[in-house]
């Protein structure tokens, strides 16, 4: 099994650039993904294994159950989202809190800053998606 950390592959706030390439140069120049994961670890895999605790019962009573991790994997994606709520990188990675969260900018004209870095627009936290692959 594989834990992935990834997008919907949406437009990017009314922009000519869609999700998953802010996503990959977000990795690339800060580790985004990478250091959620680092700083994580062990609750991600508590959550896998809550997740799957607390199907077994109902799987040893013979009651269906169509994805056991989906639970862990659904909390995951909040741990995540907290993550960039709280910026947690900040002081952890080189260049975070990033020039324009420090200054309360957004790189779209016109339009009030709502947060953290890489919380400009709010279009990564919502589609930031977590899945397994066996």
């Amino acid at each position: 099994m594989k834990l992935h950390l990834g997008v919907n592959d949406v437009p990017e706030f009314e922009e000519d650039v869609q999700l998953y390439d802010v996503a990959v140069d977000l990795e690339r120049h800060y580790r985004l993904f990478s250091t959620f994961v680092d700083l994580h670890k062990d609750d991600i895999e508590s959550e896998i294994v809550n997740s799957l605790n607390s199907q077994l019962s109902n799987i040893i009573a013979g009651q269906p159950s169509e994805n056991p991790l989906q639970g862990g994997l659904e909390n995951i994606e909040n741990l995540f989202q907290e993550y960039l709520t709280k910026e947690e990188m900040a002081g952890v990675v080189k260049g975070v809190p990033t020039r324009m969260a420090f200054f309360n900018k957004s790189r779209i004209p016109d339009f009030k800053r709502r947060g953290q870095s890489f919380v400009d627009t709010g279009t990564l936290r919502a589609n930031l998606r977590v899945w397994i692959e066996e």
